[in-house]
């Protein structure tokens, strides 16, 4: 009786993470979607590549940065993601260190 119990136990141990890993894997329509819109552009330097800040002006990265080529091979999305994050932390760090600022 203690073998079935461990046995069934085990077997719906089993199930459930069969289900998790169903919800892991991306359908095809899901990581072709992906694949558009993350396609790369060649012949456009990274230092070049105008970004928008939160306050809604265009930039252009090496403008902006002294090392814009860190941002080589990452989307736009993720760099402007990346700067949106920088200006947010110096605005709370400015807040913490010179209160009334």
């Amino acid at each position: 009786m203690t073998t079935t119990g461990r046995h069934s136990s085990s077997a719906s141990l089993g199930s459930a993470e069969s289900r998790l890993q169903a919800y892991d894997r991306p359908d095809d329509t899901e990581t072709h979607n992906h694949a558009e819109r993350t396609k790369t552009t060649t012949g456009l330097k990274t230092a070049d590549l105008e970004v928008l800040l939160p306050d809604g002006e265009y930039v252009r990265l090496g403008d902006l940065i002294t090392e814009p080529e860190q941002f080589a091979g990452s989307s736009l999305e993720a760099i402007e993601r990346s700067l949106a994050l920088e200006a947010e932390k110096r605005k709370v760090t400015d807040g913490i260190c010179h209160p009334g600022r």
